[in-house]
C-alpha cells in the first residue's frame, strides 16, 4: 500500500513538473510567437534541453544506482562530485569557443549570432549545476528516497517559471536562459539541503573510482551521443524560417508522457529489475513493459486524434496565432511514431545497461548518429526536415536494438501484444477522427468547451481499453478452481 501511495506521489510530481516545462514554452509562445527571436532561443535551446532530458530521464543514473551497494555511498558521492569538477573546468576553458562552434552552423545575422553565444554559454552553466543536482538525486534515488529525488525537479520548474515570468519584459530573449541558470543554482542547493538530512551523514570520499568512473562515463557516453543525435533536427529546421519554432513546441508535447513514463519507471521498476530474479524478474518486466507500451499508445492516439485541437488550445495567443498553431499540430502528428519507437529503444537501452550489454547500446546510437546527418541531405528542402528526422532516426535505432536483443522467455512480446490489443480502441477511434478531418473548434468557438468535450470523448473510448484489460486478466488467471471440502 505504501508502495502504491509512493507511485502516486511521483506521478503527481512528475505531471506537475512537465506541466511547468509546457507553462515555460507557452509564455515564451506569447511573447516571442514565431519571430527571429523566438527561431534563436529554440535553436540554442535545443542540445542542453536534449541533455537536460537525458539527465532527467536516468541516463546518467542507472550506474549510481547498480554501484552504490558495490563500492560504497561516501565513494560514490565523492566521484559524482570529482567528475563534475572536470565538467566545470571543460565549461570554463571551452564554453565560449563551443558556443561559437554550435551558432556557425546556423544562417542567424550577426547580432543574433553574439546573443546567441552568450545565451548557449547560460544554458552550458544551467546543465552544470543540472547534471550535478540529478546525480545527488539519483543517490537520493538508490537510497529508497524516490520521492525526495523527484521533488527537487519540480521546485526547479516552479522557479523557471517565476524567474522567466520576472525576467521576460525587461532581458527579452536573453531572459530563458538566465530563468534556467538560477533556477538550476538553486536546484542544486535544494539536493546539497536533502543530502544533509540524511539520518546518517555521509562524508564524501573525493577520489575517482574505477568501479564507478567506468560504468558512469560508459552511460555519460551514450548522452552525449543521444545529445550529437539531436543536433540534426535543429539544424535542419533551422534551414527554414519559424521551423525551429514549430519544431521544438510539437517536441515538447510529444515528449511529455515519454518523460512522465520514463520518471515512473526509472524510480521504481528499474531498481527492482536489478535486484529481482528469476520469475519475479520476469513477472516486473511483463506488467512495466506493458504497461508502458499501452500508456505510450493511447498518448499518441490522443495526440495523433486531437493535434490541431491541442494546438490551438494551447499556442494561439498572443503573438503565436492560430495558423502557426495548425502548423505546430502538422509537426506533431509527424512526430508521433518517432516519439513511440524512442520510449521502445530507451527501454530496451534501460535493460541492456542492467544486463551489461551497453555495447550494442552505442552501436545503435552511433548508426543513428550517422544515419541523422545523412538524412539532413534527403529531408533539407522540406519545412518538416527536423521532424522527418526524429521519426526515422529513432525507428532506425529500435529497429537495430530489437534485432541485437534477445528475450528468450518471450516475455515483452506477449507483454507488448497485451497492449496493443488494451489500445485498439484508441488506435480505431483516432484513425476514423482524424480520417474525417474533424476538428472541434469548427464547432464549438471557445477553447473552454472544446478541451472537456475532447477528454470526455477520449474517456469514454478508454473505458472500451479498461474493459478489455479485465478480461485479458481473467483469462490470463484463468478459471477459479473450487477448493475441495474437509
Amino acid at each position: 500500500m505504501e508502495n502504491k501511495r509512493k507511485k502516486a506521489f511521483v506521478a503527481i510530481l512528475t505531471v506537475a513538473s512537465r506541466l511547468l516545462g509546457v507553462a515555460r514554452s507557452l509564455l515564451c509562445a506569447f511573447f516571442f510567437g514565431t519571430s527571429a527571436n523566438a527561431d534563436l532561443l529554440n535553436y540554442t535551446f535545443g542540445i542542453p534541453n536534449q541533455a537536460r532530458k537525458c539527465l532527467e530521464e536516468g541516463t546518467g543514473n542507472l550506474s549510481i544506482i547498480s554501484c552504490c551497494k558495490r563500492v560504497g555511498k561516501e565513494i560514490v558521492l565523492g566521484n559524482i562530485f570529482s567528475i563534475h569538477l572536470f565538467f566545470l573546468l571543460f565549461i570554463i576553458i571551452f564554453g565560449l569557443p563551443l558556443s561559437y562552434l554550435v551558432l556557425s552552423f546556423s544562417s542567424f545575422d550577426s547580432f543574433l549570432f553574439s546573443k546567441g553565444i552568450l545565451m548557449f554559454f547560460l544554458f552550458l552553466i544551467f546543465l552544470f549545476f543540472y547534471s550535478l543536482s540529478t546525480s545527488i538525486s539519483g543517490f537520493l534515488q538508490a537510497e529508497g528516497r524516490a520521492v525526495c529525488a523527484n521533488v527537487l525537479p519540480l521546485i526547479q520548474s516552479v522557479l523557471s517559471v517565476l524567474f522567466l515570468y520576472a525576467f521576460i519584459k525587461k532581458l527579452d530573449v536573453i531572459s530563458f536562459p538566465l530563468a534556467m541558470a538560477l533556477s538550476s543554482i538553486a536546484f542544486f542547493l535544494g539536493t546539497l539541503l536533502f543530502l544533509m538530512t540524511e539520518k546518517k551523514r555521509i562524508t564524501p570520499v573525493f577520489r575517482l573510482e574505477g568501479k564507478f568512473v567506468k560504468p558512469y562515463l560508459s552511460n555519460l557516453s551514450v548522452l552525449a551521443l543521444s545529445v550529437l543525435i539531436s543536433f540534426p533536427y535543429f539544424l535542419s529546421s533551422s534551414m527554414h524560417q519559424k521551423s525551429t519554432t514549430f519544431f521544438s513546441n510539437a517536441y515538447m508535447l510529444i515528449i511529455l508522457p515519454y518523460g512522465f513514463l520514463l520518471a515512473l519507471i526509472n524510480s521504481f521498476s528499474f531498481p527492482r529489475l536489478a535486484r529481482l530474479e528469476g520469475e519475479k524478474r520476469k513477472k516486473e518486466l511483463y506488467s512495466s513493459f506493458s504497461f508502458s507500451i499501452f500508456f505510450m499508445l493511447i498518448s499518441s492516439a490522443a495526440f495523433f486524434a486531437f493535434a490541431n485541437e491541442i494546438c490551438q488550445f494551447l499556442f494561439a495567443y498572443g503573438k503565436y496565432d492560430t495558423e502557426d498553431a495548425l502548423m505546430t499540430a502538422r509537426f506533431l502528428k509527424i512526430m508521433i511514431p518517432g516519439a513511440f519507437f524512442l520510449l521502445l529503444f530507451s527501454y530496451f537501452e534501460r535493460l541492456m545497461f542492467l544486463e551489461g550489454k551497453d555495447g550494442k547500446v552505442k552501436c545503435a546510437l552511433i548508426l543513428q548518429l550517422v544515419f541523422s546527418y545523412l538524412m539532413i541531405l534527403f529531408f533539407k528542402k522540406s519545412i518538416y526536415s527536423g521532424a522527418l528526422i526524429y521519426s526515422f532516426s529513432n525507428l532506425l535505432c529500435f529497429l537495430f536494438v530489437l534485432l541485437t536483443y534477445r528475450n528468450k522467455d518471450k516475455v515483452m512480446s506477449k507483454a507488448f501484444f497485451k497492449a496493443v490489443l488494451m489500445a485498439l480502441p484508441e488506435i480505431i477511434f483516432s484513425i476514423i477522427y482524424r480520417a474525417n478531418g474533424m476538428n472541434m473548434f469548427d464547432y464549438f468557438p471557445s477553447r473552454f468547451q472544446v478541451a472537456p468535450i475532447c477528454i470526455l470523448i477520449y474517456l469514454l473510448v478508454f473505458l472500451l481499453s479498461m474493459l478489455i484489460w479485465k478480461i485479458i486478466n481473467i483469462k490470463e488467471k484463468g478459471p477459479a478452481v473450487a477448493r475441495p471440502e474437509n
